[in-house]
């Protein structure tokens, strides 16, 4: 069987704003008894655009203006194709690395498209690679390596390619596509979960069997429950222990479990998280001091998985103890304490897994239409909002709060119907997510003539509704009590802490408890600076120890400051800008393949670069010291402004604590600049 492997680079990341300049493909052969694709021809073209493509373009892609400009032009490239794709033999498949992609631009563009289905090499990698911590196709060739040879190609065919181009990450996603093949077929699963795999993933068919028995214990196994001590979070919320955690006590009986649970329909969204929870489970018997990452939709993914792990395996909360972990975020978050956050994003996300495994279709509509509401609402929040919260005045006769608080009003009467019906769980999973979805359905009655300060964080709407007469002691107070907390785990040292409990007027309550105090990290605050020649700083050091310096700012004005200077100042080849040159997770990659030098982001970032456990790091910049916001009736407005200066400190070493254990490095920050 043959199958077509594609890639495009283009002008802009929307069909709408931009078009194809540079197109290469491979037509492959698939041998089935080393099952693996083999390639045979290819196709390789720029494409003259209709405009000059940007200078960031021209970074990304490594395609110059000059190059485009000898380029032929897109109908002769167009008919090129064509005539080249009817030459080929029947194709079963179109393949690539986030497909859809390069399929959107085709359409519009108005391409020769063979008929053939579309297979993502992505959702495979989701899958089957849960210990990468990035899957696009530059992490993963760093990971397992690639050359000419691979392929059993001459060697001197991707020496005349430019790497991240069009045609060489064609053949690079052959390459990763036999990888992930090879992985699968390295999996200890049963017979009927690899035809199921082969049929709905790979979408491939080739005659394989498992060859390995499954996963056998060290020590017997029995159906049981498990037991966990939760942590209590600042804001006073429960919170299970973390995913590596829960895979650790999962079982063969779970994992077999899980593959009955994979072969059943329960939608797509349910069914491609239970097969990455099933890979985790069977790679974490081989591959030890692994960290996995799960891929899901929705920006509530880590709310779902912990739903869906939960139910998996029977959980008994002990209440003898329990630790409060970091209580001085309760300063960082005192807009979360002080008012009722109703978080819409959390019952859309697992709506949409319900509406796939619901039969009664009245509850099915109502489920998709509160989806399709609230992601219209995330839209106009986001038009709207520059700086993460909009405020709803009661009676504003703006056009854009109209359209908001119509929004509001018909979620509120969907929620008002959903909470009529009753989901008739298929399985323990389902039933976990109906039963946890109906509990937030329960909690989202708004009113709309109501003033509210909304807030979109990565799009997930949570609507604040302030609460009167909040009483901070009485609030810590019942957060120990109920959840018989007796320690306290605290990113602050013992003096820090102390003028914590004093400011805040709870030390009697916090003096019974065990307190467990951080080792305090390095760190400096300079009053005044030149962001220039703190740039040429920070970039010398990360030459002098070979690791990465972190700038990061903690207001826009800074992160914009500090990216036009490092553009003007320095090569393209010794700074990451995040925002510009790419995701969190393409620089991540980067600096974890062995990039050095300056990375510039925002403070919002510092937790996602310290999950990363290989990260090395000279020093964190903070460019602004982040802005600290004390909410009223979190504590007195007398009170606010005369302890503003000792809780920002408290602010500043929290963070660089908890982080800078991870780095080992020093904090500066920087309360002002000057360009």
């Amino acid at each position: 069987m043959y199958y077509l492997f594609l890639d495009t680079e283009t002008s802009a990341l929307s069909p709408s704003q931009g078009e194809i300049i540079e197109i290469g493909a491979v037509i492959a052969e698939f041998d089935n008894v080393l099952l693996k694709f083999k390639p045979l021809e290819s196709f390789q073209s720029l494409v003259k655009p209709e405009i000059e493509i940007e200078n960031k373009i021209e970074k990304l892609t490594g395609i110059t203006n000059l190059d485009l400009s000898l380029a032929k032009s897109k109908n002769f490239v167009k008919d090129n194709w064509a005539n080249w794709i009817d030459k080929q033999p029947k194709i079963e498949a179109i393949i690539g690395h986030s497909i859809g992609f390069d399929k959107d631009f085709l359409k519009a563009g108005g391409w020769y498209i063979p008929e053939a289905k579309f297979i993502d090499t992505l959702d495979w990698a989701k899958i089957l690679l849960p210990e990468f911590y990035a899957i696009n196709l530059e992490y993963i060739q760093e990971k397992i390596s690639f050359s000419s040879s691979d392929l059993g190609l001459s060697s001197n065919i991707l020496l005349n390619l430019a790497p991240h181009r069009a045609l060489y990450d064609t053949y690079l996603c052959i390459h990763v596509a036999n990888y992930l093949i090879s992985e699968f077929t390295s999996l200890p699963i049963s017979t009927e979960f690899s035809n199921h795999f082969q049929r709905n993933y790979l979408q491939l068919e080739f005659n394989y069997y498992p060859k390995l028995p499954p996963v056998v214990s060290t020590s017997e196994e029995k159906e049981g429950e498990l037991e966990f001590n939760p942590v209590i979070t600042a804001t006073g919320q429960k919170s299970w222990p973390n995913f590596d955690d829960i895979f650790n006590q999962i079982g063969i009986f779970e994992i077999k479990k899980l593959e009955l649970l994979c072969l059943q329909d329960q939608g797509y969204n349910l069914n491609f998280l239970l097969h990455q929870i099933l890979i985790i489970s069977i790679k974490k018997f081989t591959l030890n001091n692994y960290k996995f990452k799960i891929h899901a939709f929705g920006d509530s993914s880590y709310y779902l998985n912990q739903i869906v792990l939960h139910s998996l395996i029977k959980l008994v909360p002990s209440t003898k103890v329990s630790v409060w972990q970091n209580p001085e975020k309760l300063i960082t978050l005192s807009k979360q304490v002080v008012y009722k956050h109703l978080e819409l994003g959390k019952a859309a996300d697992l709506a949409i897994i319900l509406a796939e495994n619901v039969d009664n279709q009245e509850y099915k509509a109502l489920l998709k239409k509160f989806n399709s509401n609230h992601y219209f609402l995330v839209f106009h929040l986001q038009n709207l909002m520059q700086n993460y919260e909009y405020n709803l005045p009661a009676d504003s006769s703006d056009l854009a709060n109209l359209n908001i608080k119509k929004q509001l009003q018909q979620i509120s009467e969907i929620i008002s119907e959903l909470k009529t019906h009753v989901l008739n769980p298929k399985n323990t999973v389902i039933k976990a997510i109906n039963s946890t979805f109906l509990n937030l359905i329960n909690d989202l009655v708004f009113k709309t003539a109501q003033a509210y300060k909304i807030q979109n964080q990565n799009g997930r709407i949570l609507i604040l509704e302030k609460k009167q007469n909040f009483n901070l002691h009485q609030f810590i107070e019942e957060i120990i009590n109920s959840n018989c907390i007796t320690t306290v785990n605290t990113e602050l040292d013992k003096l820090i802490w102390n003028d914590l409990i004093y400011s805040l007027n709870i030390k009697d309550l916090v003096d019974k408890l065990e307190v467990n105090y951080a080792e305090k990290n390095q760190i400096s605050i300079v009053q005044q600076v030149k962001l220039e020649d703190l740039l040429n700083y920070a970039y010398n050091e990360s030459n002098e120890t070979n690791k990465v310096a972190l700038i990061l700012a903690g207001q826009n004005s800074g992160l914009k400051d500090s990216q036009r200077v490092t553009i003007e100042g320095f090569n393209y080849s010794q700074y990451l800008i995040l925002g510009e040159s790419g995701s969190l997770t393409k620089i991540s990659s980067k600096i974890l393949s062995g990039f050095k030098g300056l990375v510039i982001g925002k403070v919002s970032n510092l937790t996602y670069f310290g999950n990363l456990n290989k990260m090395e790091v000279s020093s964190v910049y903070v460019i602004n010291e982040p802005y600290l916001y004390i909410e009223d009736g979190f504590i007195s407005k007398d009170d606010r402004t005369r302890l503003l200066p000792v809780l920002k400190l408290i602010y500043i070493q929290s963070i660089s604590n908890q982080v800078g254990k991870t780095f080992g490095c020093k904090f500066i920050f920087v309360r002002s600049y000057n360009c």
